[in-house]
């Protein structure tokens, strides 16, 4: 069964649990805050109906019953993708549950993932150090809007994959055939991350010459969660039609590999100073390090459109490098409070800048509702908006919000969007 290790909490002066507890309670006020106030457009109201069954495309069909779910997620693992238990919860949190459920699960996710990192990473969450390190590489990569479509696709399911992870490591002792359910699931999650973990998970078999039959089967049925994905057809339309210049590509990984590019660095650099061997490092974290090439020469493959398709090398790197923080960076830090302060005050500074995103975009979305509500059955509305130097919403946004308003009041609105006015 699953068992928790007594030194989970073994920084047990109550200044550092205090601290500790502040730290979290002040992470979770964020994500609940960021949750509550960020609108759901684009791909969030598209959730809220049926997949048509047509290449990416809803019906204008509400998700109103089991059934309609059923319908929806089988027309969408044909024409859209294959991460079926993932969108599955998508439909279920955005269609009956509704906004402040998310925001509770939000919280709960984000810090259950947070801890997990520390724990993978062999730490305590009783310890403030840790979870400012941790906290600062979370908020690090690319921002990813605080909505079910983008919180469940891409940190939920790697929550869920990290649990499978600690299960593969003898972490966690489980029954194997619920060892193996949960590989399945882990597999069927996210192929951002899961493509570089099944090679990862098959190097380390190979190299461990393993004879047990328990850890190929934990492989074979992640596997067969990650061919799930991969025999959608609409991933292979969608990879067949996406041609982007290998020169975007490389921008793109340039500008949004940051944890990644950290990590090699500061491996690079213990390495060098003889703190760690290359040896023994590689040999404790096969796995990852198999992984995150992987992914990387995947994304190249197929060339990178958005900075999330780069998050699952962002997650194996910050996975590591919490690892390397622990172990041989912090009880060799001299000045580790003034690290800690800008550790600190990056993570504020990101946290400033997003919540004032969301408040922005906020302001925007409801003052369109409000236009809408008072324009007349049909009125073109122009859109000039700029949030950050960039328009806001788009097009693709725009046309959802059309959508919406339709159905919920039967009234036509169409927005047209311009080059805002400087």
């Amino acid at each position: 069964m699953l068992s928790v290790s007594p030194t989970l909490f073994r920084k047990n002066n109550a200044l550092y649990i205090l601290a500790s507890a502040v730290l979290l309670l002040l992470y979770g006020i964020y994500l609940w805050r960021q949750a509550i106030f960020t609108p759901w457009v684009g791909d969030d109201i598209e959730y809220l109906y049926v997949a048509s069954g047509k290449y990416w495309d809803f019906s204008a069909q509400p998700v109103l019953s089991f059934d309609d779910l059923m319908q929806s997620q089988w027309n969408h693992y044909f024409s859209i993708n294959g991460r079926t238990p993932v969108h599955v919860l998508i439909q279920v949190v955005s269609c009956f549950l509704g906004l402040k459920c998310f925001a509770i699960m939000e919280v709960f996710v984000g810090i259950v993932l947070l801890m997990l990192i520390i724990k993978y990473a062999g730490g305590s969450i009783g310890s403030p150090r840790l979870i400012i390190i941790c906290l600062f590489l979370l908020l690090l990569p690319s921002a990813i809007s605080i909505t079910p479509v983008l919180q469940l696709n891409y940190v939920w399911a790697y929550a869920f994959v990290l649990c499978f992870l600690m299960i593969w490591e003898g972490r966690w002792n489980i029954p194997l055939p619920l060892g193996c359910i949960m590989a399945l699931f882990a597999g069927w999650m996210q192929e951002s991350v899961t493509i570089g973990l099944a090679v990862g998970f098959f190097v380390e078999l190979l190299w461990r010459k393993e004879k047990r039959m328990a850890p190929w089967l934990l492989f074979l049925c992640f596997s067969l969660g990650l061919l799930f994905i991969c025999l959608s057809p609409a991933a292979w339309q969608r990879a067949s039609e996406q041609t982007i210049p290998l020169s975007s590509t490389l921008i793109m990984m340039c500008k949004y590999l940051r944890v990644t590019g950290l990590f090699l660095v500061i491996l690079s650099a213990q390495i060098f100073m003889k703190r760690i061997s290359a040896k023994d490092f590689l040999r404790k974290n096969c796995v990852l390090l198999t992984a995150i090439p992987v992914l990387l020469f995947f994304n190249i493959i197929i060339g990178v459109q958005t900075a999330r398709q780069l998050l699952g090398a962002e997650f194996c790197s910050t996975l590591l490098l919490m690892q390397l923080v622990r172990s041989s960076i912090l009880p060799h830090l001299k000045y580790r409070a003034v690290f800690l302060s800008v550790l600190l005050a990056g993570s504020l500074y990101i946290m400033a800048q997003r919540w004032q995103f969301v408040n922005e975009t906020q302001e925007v979305y409801t003052s369109l509702l409000d236009r809408a509500a008072r324009a007349e059955e049909g009125a073109t509305l122009v859109v000039d908006y700029e949030i950050g130097g960039k328009p806001w919403p788009d097009t693709y946004f725009l046309s959802t919000i059309e959508k919406k308003i339709y159905t919920d009041s039967g009234r036509t609105v169409h927005f047209e969007m311009v080059e805002p006015a400087h």
